[in-house]
């Protein structure tokens, strides 16, 4: 299994929205795309830091949702309380 986790800073009155984005529309997408696993988002109130880690069953899922144009999409909900770039890295699970 594999994982891709993306860091985001929030502006600190979107928090909220923030997380109100990625239950209401980034989990549905997510849940319609072959291989997808599973979803964690874990958020820090008092930085405006959000970390979303979604699990994939193979590599090539993984990758296949970033080609095929989902994950910048989901990105893009973002756009306009972002405070910079997401930050996103793979990671195989191991445990």
């Amino acid at each position: 299994m594999y994982a891709r986790v993306t860091t985001i800073n929030v502006r600190p009155d979107k928090v909220e929205e923030a997380v109100g984005i990625t239950s209401d529309s980034v989990l549905a997408a997510a849940k319609e795309q072959p291989g997808f696993k599973g979803m964690h988002l874990l958020s820090n109130r008092e930085t405006c830091k959000g970390v979303a880690i979604t699990f994939w069953e193979t590599r090539e899922h993984l990758e296949a949702s970033e080609k095929s144009g989902y994950y910048g999409e989901q990105v893009d909900r973002f756009s306009e309380i972002l405070t910079g770039p997401p930050e996103m890295e793979v990671f195989e699970v191991d445990i």
